[in-house]
């Protein structure tokens, strides 16, 4: 039969030769191509991608010419050397001039625009971007509009002066009246969706959400119709009016019935569950958690099998009789032990397991083996920190506390360390832990005394020097590991140049904050404060206590008990702006801090808060989904949803426009809840 197949192959290879011209050389070539497996030993594929490549040359009116193209770039890793990515690419990018209205075109175009990092130097991704752009117009009705379209929203930082993001965002909104029954109008529809953030005044995302519902009314069996939907449960606040979320879930919940099959099944299951107060009667919660369980024993081979069923688990104190909990977690343990725990999903899987204290001998044994072998992963620490509290009398948990322990001494502030401290606060009050779980625990609750904490403090008061090294970059600025193993942050700056990665220098500490485990480092030895002194710094951060100041290189906080007005302050006194204040004392945590500035007082008349009560506010900020209103010294939100129906808060309301408005709630913090009276 092998013979038989390469008879079958050689025999359409022999015919290309010599018919060049023939109509059907392309579909010939094409057909040779999708059988490259079969292919004889003496037609390797870089010669049969080679054919394809000399045909090209001169048959450019050719109707194959853009189908033998497109094919050899899909083939861009099996390329002859004769034939580089950027010489096809630089092929294509001749072929579109003069031929626009070829069916092709759009096509190649969209081909080279998703090649940016590939195109040749002679070919700007700008230039191509201006040549998209250009094609858009007046073409609506070309089957390659949505592509070009697509492809150019893809790259918004190159689009011509001609052609700026809200106009091609606004081209792609226009297109879509009249076009509802083409394939492309859901994936244009999604895209303008994804992109709501960016819309402009003249593009509501009101209007945009009522288009997409009103297009899923009859549509049921169109393969957009399950991602638009999706979308419009992601963002069920900017719903409008005329479309309640109580509708769009019956919607969600019917399709779901007797389409399992169907791709984004899943995916639409997870956004109804979102919200199960507002499901039909006719469609339970626990009816969707059972459909949802008999897809996951149907489907185990999906990629996102282990995302439905972590969206059932949140679900579990709604689980019917007929599903315990139990063979719910017991799903989980076959899944695992049926995928190699490579698979990406594998450690979610087994976490969420770890995180519900599952209780089966089987499925500690391969989390255990799983662990042991993960031990470089970076997220490992809290990993086993889940195993112990899981199972504190598992061998392996002897075992994993023994290293944690040492990698909490060799490295004080890893960030894993703060987000171990309340998995393990239950843990504590066990009476019979083992000993080497029992120590790991007390280093964990103490490492914030070891002797690298003390030696930075000394650093700060005193400026001595500590030895540390660049191990790698974070936004701005790197991370330097200190040889006292304390983790650093270092602001790259004019005084503070990029340091070489694992260059070891001299690094002076700058300011600590224990509460997070953070300690930034410089190059520079920092000024020392002096208590009764008054300084001018710079707000670095608020916090619901108070303020972190930064002095001189230093990090000291002001408490909001030392301020006459702290909703004055914080008014007056925005993050990175500059404050007056007086060392209270120095302390191991830095100065404490007093407001030394001009003197905060209210403007105009003194506002005793009272709920219920009605008051003169005053516009400072305007969202769509709300105004940010200040009430004499304090301030807070007017949401949408207390205003009446179809307002258009961006164009009717302006900054400092005064509004009368009623106080429904104080928070902790202090922000006002307000509504407008008599509702």
């Amino acid at each position: 039969s092998l013979g038989k197949a390469n008879v079958n192959i050689v025999l359409p290879i022999t015919w290309l030769i010599g018919r060049e011209d023939h109509v059907g050389w392309s579909f010939v070539w094409k057909a040779l191509l999708e059988q490259r497996e079969a292919l004889p030993e003496s037609l390797p594929l870089k010669e049969l991608l080679l054919i394809g490549a000399t045909w090209l040359n001169g048959r450019e009116k050719c109707d194959g010419w853009t189908f033998v193209w497109t094919a050899l770039l899909e083939q861009r890793e099996a390329l002859p050397e004769s034939l580089p990515l950027r010489e096809l690419l630089l092929i294509g990018a001749t072929w579109l001039n003069g031929r626009e209205d070829c069916d092709g075109w759009p096509h190649v175009c969209h081909a080279l625009l998703a090649h940016p990092n590939d195109l040749p130097k002679d070919l700007s991704l700008s230039e191509l971007s201006q040549s998209g752009a250009t094609w858009l117009t007046g073409r609506e009705k070309r089957e390659g509009w949505v592509r070009v379209w697509r492809a150019l929203l893809a790259h918004p930082n190159v689009l011509p002066e001609s052609l700026s993001l809200n106009e091609l965002l606004l081209h792609g909104f226009t297109w879509l009246n009249g076009h509802e029954e083409h394939a492309g109008w859901s994936f244009v529809w999604t895209a303008l969706f994804e992109q709501r953030e960016t819309l402009s005044k003249s593009l509501p995302l009101s209007k945009l959400l009522l288009i997409g519902a009103t297009w899923l009314n009859g549509r049921e069996e169109r393969d957009g119709w399950v991602h638009v939907c999706h979308a419009l449960l992601a963002d069920p606040n900017a719903l409008p009016e005329s479309l309640s979320l109580n509708e769009l879930c019956q919607r969600g919940a019917a399709w779901l019935n007797g389409r399992e099959e169907r791709d984004g099944w899943s995916h639409l299951l997870q956004a109804v569950l979102k919200h199960p107060n507002n499901l039909p009667d006719s469609m339970p919660l626990s009816e969707l958690l059972l459909q949802g369980t008999a897809w996951l024993d149907r489907h185990e081979e999906r990629d996102e099998w282990a995302h439905l069923w972590q969206s059932l688990l949140e679900h579990q104190n709604s689980l019917p009789k007929s599903l315990p909990l139990s063979e719910l977690l017991q799903r989980g343990t076959r899944w695992l032990s049926g995928h190699d725990y490579r698979v990406n999903e594998w450690g979610f899987v087994c976490e969420r397991l770890l995180e519900l204290k599952h209780q089966n001998e089987f499925f500690l044994t391969i989390a255990a083996d799983w662990l042991t072998k993960a031990r470089e992963r970076a997220e490992w620490p809290l990993l086993a920190a889940k195993f112990i509290v899981a199972a504190p009398h598992h061998s392996a948990s002897i075992k994993f506390a023994e290293t944690l322990t040492e990698r909490i001494n060799a490295s004080p502030n890893k960030g894993w360390w703060h987000k171990t401290q309340p998995l393990v606060a239950e843990l504590i009050a066990h009476e019979s832990l083992p000993l080497t779980i029992r120590d790991w625990l007390q280093v964990l609750s103490e490492r914030k005394s070891l002797p690298a904490w003390k030696e930075a403090y000394q650093s700060l008061n005193q400026g001595f020097p500590i030895e540390g090294r660049a191990i790698r970059s974070k936004g701005s600025g790197q991370i330097i590991e200190l040889k006292n193993g304390l983790i650093s942050n270092y602001l790259v700056s004019p005084d503070n140049p990029k340091i070489t990665k694992n260059e070891v220098r001299d690094f002076f500490v700058q300011f600590i904050d224990l509460d997070k485990d953070s300690i930034q480092v410089t190059l520079f030895k920092t000024a020392q404060l002096v208590n009764g002194e008054k300084y001018n710094g710079h707000v670095r951060e608020y916090r619901s206590y108070g303020a972190l100041i930064a002095i001189n290189g230093h990090q000291g906080l002001l408490h909001r008990n030392r301020c006459s007005n702290w909703a004055k302050l914080v008014s007056k006194h925005s993050i990175g702006s500059q404050i007056c204040v007086e060392i209270v004392s120095l302390t191991h945590k830095g100065p404490q801090l007093r407001y030394a500035g001009p003197e905060l007082t209210i403007e105009g008349e003194e506002v005793v808060l009272s709920v219920g009560r009605v008051y003169n506010a005053d516009i400072c900020g305007i969202k769509e989904y709300g105004l940010f209103l200040q009430v004499g010294g304090h301030f807070g939100l007017l949401h949408r949803t207390h205003l009446p129906p179809n307002t258009d808060i961006l164009s009717q309301y302006l900054i400092d426009q005064k509004l009368e408005v009623q106080l429904v709630e104080i928070k902790s913090d202090g922000k006002l809840v307000l509504k407008l009276p008599d509702q």
